[in-house]
């Protein structure tokens, strides 16, 4: 399909003009002759012309004339002006006032004249498009404020419905909270339901220990009693009863009770003492409290879970080997919840050499000063670990234990424990090697 010629509207009042015109510029454009103003004005109302050619010298209106009436009803279309030299002057002044875009002397060149026509009807179309970009630059303006306005309403939305999750997430995090010291407290409780035995044994001994002396101490006491109430009845005139008490405080049996006297109160307070230790052990472990940091020496926590777990360890004839690093102080720490750490590892490595069924089980626990930080290290030489396990291993609820034997919360709780301390753990090990789990402390804590 062709492109659609411009129109053009040719005015004067020669017809020989509006032939030769005609006959030179049909092939280019779309052409309207009129031979006078009101003609011309005729074919503006009814055809699509875009430039206006007209002949200054006419009868009834001049051309300037005519294009300045024009210009207030059609403003878009192009205006120019045939003139001869002595027209000059109106021309330039119509010029000046923007009534016309430009003027053709007489008589005219076919190729300046359609040079100039172009030219006019260039200006035009930029005209078109500058007007069509403003129309639309206008609607993008508009369509960007109603987007802006849609925007802030979405933002606005938006902003609730985040400020809504946050407050569900931040109570989601608070019952998540909960619910691990939950899961921790179940833990212990657990790990302490596995230890009852041990725990009964261990104060049984101690406290029987006790009581045996002081049944024998009770004896002893009333005989020394009964030793000084004859005293207390003696006559100084009755000289065998003198000598009955002389003979008593000489005999075997009093040096022998005065002895055991002194021994057996020693072994009531040793008992006491080592009754003491593990309810002190007992204290520490199951301590519930988790925010409370307290400087502490690791190797009587360390020391402390063992004592909870001799007799688990005696069953098994497991050897322990300690190796700690006496030049390392006191750290700062949440102590409650770092034994439980060291109750999970030492108990896992008891079972992982139970599993291997060594007869040479040992678990070596080695402490390492760092200066600014401890490591603690505690390996066994049980079953091993695969590499699959070792990645899922501090994972909740992963085990590879029974159901019945473990909640596989036990390592996972121990990363919380040692990240809660800004500290690390890891693991090394290999099937039929046994396992070694480092933990790395800082000695003290920002919190």
């Amino acid at each position: 399909m062709e492109d659609k010629k411009f129109g053009i509207l040719y005015v004067d009042d020669e017809q020989d003009n509006l032939d030769v015109f005609e006959s030179t510029f049909w092939k280019e454009y779309d052409l309207h002759l009129a031979k006078s103003a009101s003609e011309g004005m005729e074919l503006l109302d009814k055809e699509d012309i875009q430039l206006i050619i007209t002949d200054q010298r006419m009868p009834l209106m001049t051309g300037v004339e005519f294009l300045e009436k024009t210009r207030e009803k059609f403003p878009k279309v192009m205006r120019m002006i045939l003139t001869g030299f002595s027209d000059m002057g109106a021309i330039i002044e119509a010029v000046n006032k923007g009534e016309i875009v430009n003027y053709i002397n007489k008589p005219w060149k076919k190729d300046e004249l359609k040079l100039t026509i172009d030219k006019a009807l260039e200006t035009y179309s930029l005209r078109e498009e500058n007007q069509q970009l403003l129309i639309q630059l206008q609607k993008s303006n508009k369509n960007l404020e109603d987007l802006n306005a849609h925007l802030e309403e979405k933002v606005e939305e938006r902003t609730q419905e985040l400020e809504t999750k946050n407050s569900e997430l931040m109570n989601t995090m608070y019952n998540l909270r909960n619910a691990q010291a939950q899961l921790l407290q179940s833990e212990k409780l657990a790990s302490l339901g596995m230890l009852s035995a041990a725990i009964g044994h261990e104060i049984r001994n101690p406290v029987g220990m006790v009581k045996g002396a002081l049944d024998i101490i009770k004896l002893d006491l009333d005989y020394f009693i009964e030793v000084l109430d004859d005293v207390k009845m003696l006559d100084g005139s009755n000289l065998s009863d003198v000598e009955k008490l002389k003979e008593k405080i000489s005999s075997e049996e009093y040096y022998e009770r005065k002895n055991d006297l002194s021994s057996l109160t020693e072994d009531a307070l040793d008992g006491t003492i080592r009754t003491l230790e593990i309810i002190k052990s007992l204290r520490n472990f199951s301590g519930s409290s988790t925010d409370k940091w307290e400087q502490v020496d690791i190797h009587e926590g360390i020391d402390s879970t063992l004592l909870l777990l001799k007799l688990k360890l005696a069953d098994t004839g497991i050897k322990v080997v300690k190796n700690y690093d006496e030049s390392i102080g006191k750290i700062n720490c949440l102590p409650g919840l770092l034994y439980q750490v060291f109750m999970n590892i030492i108990a896992n490595g008891v079972d992982a050499i139970v599993e291997e069924s060594k007869r040479d089980g040992v678990i070596e626990i080695t402490t390492v000063n760092k200066g600014s930080s401890v490591q603690i290290k505690i390996k066994d030489n049980g079953v091993g670990m695969s590499e699959n396990v070792m990645e899922h291993v501090f994972e909740a609820f992963y085990s590879t234990k029974d159901q019945d034997k473990g909640t596989g919360l036990g390592l996972n709780l121990s990363k919380d424990i040692i990240d809660k301390h800004k500290g690390e753990i890891s693991i090394t090990s290999e099937i039929g090697e046994g396992a070694e789990f480092k933990i790395s402390l800082p000695v003290s804590v920002t919190i």
